[in-house]
């Protein structure tokens, strides 16, 4: 399946947040209303992030992009199968995916919303590879309306 299928207009958002916890009480809250996910949620993403941070230190692809978080729960407090792009104007503070003792100031994040264990891995993969590829956080990191990044994202990934 392509990665396009899991991006929604209505769930693509630019929010403001002075730290992770208010912006995951944010994004969580919007989930629930929408009924993407369960009220269980919120708790399972914080307590998942102290443990599995999901923070990604872009630098490596270039100076200036926006470093990336891919925060994602346990399939059971998901409701559908989603990817839910959130872009920051000022970055919020995360740990880093690969060195955890590392702090990573984050403004673009994909929230990995998933029903289906099988599929978890394969759109970690895909979204890895659409980070990496063809100057595109260089191009979202430009974009500050929801509409045009979906536009974006579903042109880029169809």
């Amino acid at each position: 399946m392509g990665l396009d299928h899991f991006f929604s207009k209505d769930l693509v958002f630019c929010l403001e947040a002075d730290n992770q916890e208010q912006l995951f009480d944010q994004v969580a809250t919007l989930l629930e209303e929408k009924k993407v996910v369960t009220d269980t949620y919120r708790s399972a993403l914080i307590e998942r992030e102290k443990m599995f941070p999901t923070g990604l230190d872009m630098e490596f692809l270039g100076k200036d992009l926006p470093n990336v978080a891919i925060p994602h729960t346990d399939t059971i407090h998901n409701l559908t199968e989603n990817v839910v792009v959130v872009r920051l104007p000022k970055p919020v503070t995360f740990h880093n995916m690969i060195a955890p003792d590392k702090e990573v100031e984050v403004s673009l994040l994909f929230f990995i919303i998933n029903n289906s264990s099988s599929s978890q891995t394969n759109i970690l993969a895909q979204l890895m590879d659409f980070f990496t590829g063809n100057g595109h956080l260089e191009a979202l990191s430009k974009i500050t309306e929801p509409e045009a990044l979906y536009q974006y994202i579903s042109e880029a990934t169809a």
